[in-house]
C-alpha cells in the first residue's frame, strides 16, 4: 500500500514513473495531507449513514480460477445495457509482470457477480492503467495507461468488442509529445479522443521540468489514428499537471481540470490549480480559457477529478484540498453569467465523519437531482466515504453518508474514483485497498438504495 503521500500523486515509491520522479518535489500537498489526520480524529462533527444495503461484489487479489487477479483499482466503472460492470486496476497479482488488466464484472442469477479478465497488460502494450473505460457505439473499450508502450509514456488503447482483443491506439514519445496520460479517452460526435497527459510538453516549465503536460486529441484514418496537441500547460497561470479527463458539451468544447497552477503565490510554489475551456474554431485552431484559479480559501485547491456537465452546461468537480475547513476540499459547482464564470462550493467537507479529500472524482448525478460521489479519507474510520448531496429549494445542499469504509476488516477502504449509478438506482463503485482478500488489494461495491 502506498503512503498517503505518495498516494496523492497516485505514485507508488516502488512503480514510480519519470513524471512521478518530478512530481515528488512537490512536497505542499503531502505536508498538508498528513496535518489532515489530525483534522480527521478531531473533528466532532457527524453525518449519520443511511440505512441501505451494501456489499463488496468483488474483492482483488482472489484469484479462484484465474491465474491473475487484479490488484489497486485507482479507476471507477464503466456499465453496459446488459449491467455488467467494467474497469481496469493499476497492478495485478499473478504472471506477466503486474503490469495491470482490464476486467469485466457479470451479475449471476443467485446475486453473486464472475470476474472475466477480459486483458493483461503485458508492458509493450501499456502498464499501470488509473484509467477507466469509455464505450464506443459498436461496444468497444477505450482507456488509457500510464507507462508502457513503444516508448514508455503511456498509451491509449482499445478492446475489441468481438474477443476484447487488445490494440494499440497511440503510444507517447514524452517531449512535445506528451507523456503519462492519466484517465480516460472521451469521443465526440465524429469519432474523435479527446484526453490529456500529466508530462511532457512544453519542457522545463514552472516547477516541471519533464513538462507539464497537455491537451491532446486523436483523429481515426484510413491507417490509424493523428494526434493533434490542443493546449500545452505551462505551469503558470494556465495550470499544469492535467491528471484529470476532459469532458465535452454538445457544441464540442472542452472542459477540464489541472492540479496544479493558476495562482502560483498560493499553494507553496506549485499553484493551486485551474479549470479550463478549449474552444474549437473553424480554422482548426482551438482557444484556451481558464474559467477558474483555485486561490486554497473556501474555493479549494488541486482539482485532481474529471469535471461533470448537466443539462444547462453547469459545471460541477471537486478539490482534494483547501475549503472552508483547509485541508479536506470540497465539491463545487461552476455557472455561466453574463461577466463571466461563478464559483459556488456546494459542500465543504470538514475531514470528520462527512468524508475528506475527494480524489479522481467524477461526480454523478441521479435523475432527481442529487449527486454522488466518494471521498478518500475521513469518515468514522478514515478510509473514506460514499456521499450523496440533495439540493433544497434555497438553493443550499445537504450532505448524507451513504457508506462508512473500514467498518470491518474485510470491507473496502480507501476510493480514489467516483461512483456509477445503474437504472434501478443502485450505486457501484471501486476502493483502491480493503477487501476480503489477504493482500487486501481493493474491492468493486455495491449499494442498494
Amino acid at each position: 500500500m502506498c503512503y498517503h503521500g505518495c498516494r496523492l500523486l497516485a505514485i507508488c515509491p516502488s512503480r514510480r514513473s519519470a513524471v512521478g520522479d518530478v512530481l515528488k518535489d512537490n512536497v505542499y500537498f503531502v505536508v498538508r495531507f498528513v496535518a489532515l489526520a489530525a483534522l480527521v480524529m478531531s473533528s466532532a462533527m457527524a453525518s449519520v449513514e443511511a440505512p441501505s444495503a451494501y456489499k463488496i461484489i468483488h474483492s482483488f487479489g482472489q484469484h479462484g480460477s484465474h491465474s491473475v487477479d487484479g490488484e489497486s483499482p485507482y479507476s471507477g466503472l464503466t456499465i453496459d445495457a446488459a449491467g455488467n460492470l467494467y474497469g481496469t486496476t493499476s497492478f495485478n497479482s499473478g504472471a506477466y509482470g503486474g503490469n495491470g488488466v482490464a476486467f469485466e464484472l457479470s451479475p449471476m442469477a443467485d446475486g453473486r457477480w464472475r470476474e472475466a479478465i477480459i486483458h493483461i497488460f503485458q508492458g509493450t502494450d501499456g502498464r499501470t492503467p488509473y484509467s477507466s473505460l469509455t464505450f464506443d457505439a459498436a461496444g468497444n473499450l477505450y482507456g488509457t495507461t500510464t507507462q508502457g508502450g513503444a516508448y514508455s509514456c503511456g498509451t491509449v488503447f482499445e478492446l475489441s468488442a468481438n474477443n476484447r482483443q487488445e490494440s494499440v491506439l497511440y503510444s507517447f514519445a514524452g517531449g512535445s509529445d506528451g507523456c503519462t496520460p492519466g484517465d480516460s479517452v472521451v469521443f465526440d460526435s465524429k469519432g474523435n479522443l479527446y484526453g490529456t497527459t500529466v508530462g511532457g510538453g512544453l519542457l522545463n516549465c514552472i516547477n516541471q521540468t519533464l513538462g507539464c503536460g497537455l491537451v491532446f486529441e486523436l483523429t481515426p484514418n484510413s491507417g490509424g489514428w493523428t494526434k493533434k496537441v490542443l493546449h500545452e500547460f505551462t505551469g503558470g497561470k494556465d495550470g499544469g499537471m492535467a491528471r484529470a479527463g476532459v469532458v465535452l458539451d454538445g457544441n464540442g468544447n472542452v472542459y477540464g481540470t489541472a492540479a496544479f497552477g493558476g495562482m502560483i503565490k498560493k499553494c507553496g510554489t506549485t499553484g493551486c490549480g485551474t479549470i479550463y475551456e478549449l474552444t474549437p474554431n473553424s480554422s482548426g485552431r482551438w482557444k484556451f480559457e481558464v474559467l477558474h484559479r483555485f486561490t486554497d480559501g473556501d474555493d479549494g485547491a488541486a482539482p485532481f477529478g474529471t469535471l461533470t456537465l448537466d443539462a444547462e452546461n453547469n459545471i460541477y468537480g471537486t478539490t482534494a484540498s483547501g475549503g472552508k475547513y483547509v485541508y479536506p476540499g470540497v465539491v463545487f459547482e461552476l455557472t455561466r453569467s453574463s461577466t463571466g464564470w461563478k464559483e459556488q462550493v456546494l459542500h465543504a467537507f470538514t475531514g470528520g465523519n462527512d468524508g475528506a479529500s475527494p480524489y479522481y472524482e467524477t461526480l454523478t448525478f441521479d435523475k432527481a437531482g442529487n449527486i454522488y460521489g466518494t471521498t478518500e479519507a475521513g469518515g468514522v474510520y478514515g478510509n473514506g466515504v460514499v456521499f450523496e448531496l440533495m439540493p433544497s429549494p434555497e438553493g443550499t445542499w445537504r450532505e448524507k453518508v451513504l457508506h462508512t469504509f473500514g467498518s470491518t476488516s474485510g470491507d473496502g477502504a480507501n476510493p480514489y474514483a467516483g461512483v456509477i449509478l445503474d437504472s434501478a438506482g443502485r450505486v457501484f463503485g471501486t476502493t483502491l485497498s480493503g477487501g476480503h482478500a489477504t493482500i487486501a488489494a481493493g474491492t468493486v461495491f455495491e449499494k442498494t438504495p
